[in-house]
């Protein structure tokens, strides 16, 4: 059984296809009695509209693509939730990648990302993603490293910057005069 597609549910609701789009991806433009009928209509014939369709007529997406070693660590979770907050802001989704430290998975996620035409990629890896990631970058998708500094000028990162890290904390416990510190 094929999924039921605007046409369908322009049909049910008695009007146009055009309205049914305008409600769709403008709202606002379409008034509450015919508003009421599309919504019916799409409840009766179980509608769900394709965001690949969207994409196609936009020409931008509306996805960003995250690649982590380890979901389960509270530090990649954490970033995780983060950038879900920022993308929802932004009217984006995110996809989340769980490359279980395998170099294999995370090529294949970053292709399957391109696949989807996402519009960004954050990705943090054990080991380094510039190379990868140049090639990501000259067929049009942006990205961003996380947790590790870059090596190619061009990439984009955010890191932590743990010597000057470890440097203010013997200086914070020196000025408390803490004098024996250990790490």
């Amino acid at each position: 059984m094929s999924r039921p597609g605007i046409r369908e549910v322009a049909s049910v609701a008695e009007v146009a296809i055009g309205t049914v789009s305008n409600f769709l991806n403008h709202p606002e433009r379409v008034s509450e009695a015919k508003s009421r009928r599309i919504r019916e209509a799409i409840d009766t014939l179980g509608f769900v509209p394709s965001s690949a369709g969207r994409q196609l007529r936009m020409g931008v997406s509306t996805l960003l693509g995250y690649l982590v070693p380890d979901v389960s660590n509270p530090h990649f979770a954490e970033i995780a939730e983060s950038i879900e907050r920022r993308a929802d802001e932004r009217g984006l989704s995110v996809l989340i990648a769980n490359s279980h430290r395998s170099r294999e998975r995370e090529d294949a996620y970053l292709r399957l990302f391109e696949q989807h035409q996402v519009r960004g990629i954050i990705a943090a890896s054990h080991e380094s993603l510039d190379a990868r990631l140049a090639a990501v970058r000259e067929r049009g998708t942006a990205s961003v490293i996380v947790g590790q500094r870059a090596m190619d000028a061009p990439q984009p990162s955010v890191s932590v910057d743990d010597v000057a890290g470890g440097r203010l904390a013997v200086e914070h416990l020196v000025d408390r005069g803490r004098g024996r510190i250990a790490f």
